[in-house]
């Protein structure tokens, strides 16, 4: 199954943290949706998101998950 991480951006209460939440594109994004509304950054594949980490710029960012609930 696909897993899918969601950052959120500057002035959210999880500014500099991220979630993954496995299902498709969609199935994913609609959870993301129905649990934050609008209020969150960007959506990765997980794939994308093990090559970002090799980016010293991204830093602590990336190791900050918080579980999806």
């Amino acid at each position: 199954m696909e897993e899918w991480i969601f950052t959120f951006g500057d002035g959210h209460e999880l500014e500099g943290k991220c979630v993954r939440i496995p299902g498709t594109w969609e199935e994913a994004r609609q959870k993301m949706i129905d649990k934050y509304g609008l209020h969150w950054a960007f959506q990765y594949s997980a794939e994308e998101w093990e090559r970002m980490k090799k980016d010293k710029w991204y830093g602590e960012f990336l190791e900050k998950e918080v579980p999806f609930e």
